[in-house]
């Protein structure tokens, strides 16, 4: 009977336990490309309204490409070829820049009022993620920018190489973005990602841009005590039944 009674405190208190580190690894989604919006060459910048994203606003626009003509890319969210990503197209001998700021409204934006993309975390407990869907046989230079409220920047610049045919996440800490240690990112204004081309005709697809705590050996211990817990309740009803 004792043994009964313990299960199934047990049991109670590992649902509260999985519920509990759950709810404390909320992420902050930065941009999932459900909203569709286009620029190109000929038509250089965009602003959208967006409650979805963060700060309400995407903004997009053309920086470069070569050859210099006003066709040839073009840099695309949502489009019924590719719905839910971001999707940048060169023809063939093109390569191309763009940028997509989160920057709250205003063409270009300045910033929106301060969030805290860490939910409370820290940036050494932080990841900053983003998800590529494709990319074909070339090469493409990433580069996320951060800006706090008193205008400080980090930086995450890396390079992705295809082939990539399915969802494939990179990560990196806010605490290894470069010049982290002079930003606040619990007082984030101003997110920004930079795509460019550096082998000629190369497409890539993006997903996901969010960030999302790194579980501390606490909050593991916790999931895992939780787990056990409820194994154990599963296994008293099971021998109660039979």
């Amino acid at each position: 009977m004792k043994a009964k009674i313990f299960l199934s405190l047990f049991g109670l208190i590992g649902c509260f336990l999985l519920l509990f580190t759950v709810s404390n690894t909320q992420a902050t989604i930065i941009d999932d490309f459900n909203s569709y919006q286009f620029v190109s060459p000929f038509f250089t910048s965009s602003s959208l309204a967006d409650a979805s994203v963060i700060g309400g606003y995407r903004y997009m626009k053309f920086i470069s490409q070569t050859p210099s003509d006003p066709f040839g890319t073009n840099l695309t969210s949502n489009s019924a070829g590719a719905p839910s990503e971001l999707s940048l197209s060169n023809g063939t001998g093109y390569v191309s820049k763009y940028q997509v700021i989160w920057g709250g409204s205003g063409n270009p934006p300045t910033g929106f009022p301060p969030v805290d993309i860490m939910e409370g975390n820290v940036p050494a407990n932080t990841y900053f993620g983003i998800v590529v869907t494709y990319i074909d046989q070339g090469k493409m230079a990433l580069t996320i920018d951060i800006t706090d409220n008193s205008n400080n920047t980090a930086t995450w610049y890396f390079t992705v190489t295809g082939p990539i045919g399915s969802a494939t996440t990179f990560k990196k800490k806010l605490s290894d973005f470069t010049n982290a240690g002079s930003v606040d990112f619990s007082q984030t204004k101003m997110v920004s990602l930079t795509l460019e081309t550096l082998t000629q005709s190369t497409d890539i697809s993006l997903h996901l841009l969010q960030t999302e705590p790194i579980p501390e050996p606490g909050t593991l211990i916790l999931i895992g005590s939780g787990l056990v817990a409820l194994a154990g309740y599963g296994r008293l009803r099971f021998r109660k039944k039979n």
